[in-house]
């Protein structure tokens, strides 16, 4: 385990942020109060059942949008979306979590098909588990820069890393 869910990040984080990128989908804003945020919100419904330790959704903030968006996506315990076109059906092979706020891969899939465009730059200054990573070179991102502060979790991401990159593609 790690300090990482000790403190949330500050304003200058914030605002260094948005200096060096267009455009920015924060998950976790739920959680700050920083100045300057917009209004745009993609609410995550996990598919929670009643009655599950869980959080129901997650909040992000979307520098794209001014309203907020409905994004249903299966992520509860074992149960966890079949397909983007199916995405409150069950599917029967699960993705391993890695990282205590590990999100999916198919989260980041919609979300790149939704706000994302070939050959863009992507920045995550909180890499997890990578599912963003994978997501994003399935989708042609231009370039990629990840950082990770915990190596535990780095080195947890970058094995997966590699073991989908090892995968052979038709």
């Amino acid at each position: 385990f790690s300090d990482w869910d000790k403190g949330t990040p500050s304003q200058a984080y914030f605002d260094e942020l948005r200096r060096v990128s267009k455009h920015q989908i924060v998950f976790g804003v739920e959680y700050v109060n920083w100045e300057g945020l917009g209004s745009g919100r993609i609410k995550w419904n996990k598919g929670v059942a009643e009655g599950m330790s869980f959080k129901k959704y997650e909040m992000a903030y979307c520098s794209m949008i001014e309203e907020e968006v409905d994004l249903d996506l299966l992520w509860a315990g074992m149960c966890q979306a079949k397909s983007l076109s199916e995405p409150m059906v069950q599917q029967g092979d699960n993705e391993s979590r890695i990282h205590p706020c590990h999100k999916p891969i198919m989260l980041y899939d919609k979300l790149l098909l939704d706000y994302g465009s070939v050959g863009m730059k992507l920045l995550d200054t909180h890499l997890g588990g990578g599912s963003i990573r994978i997501s994003a070179d399935k989708y042609g991102v231009g370039e990629f820069v990840g950082f990770e502060a915990n190596s535990g979790y780095f080195n947890d991401h970058l094995e997966r890393w590699n073991n989908y990159k090892l995968q052979f593609k038709l």
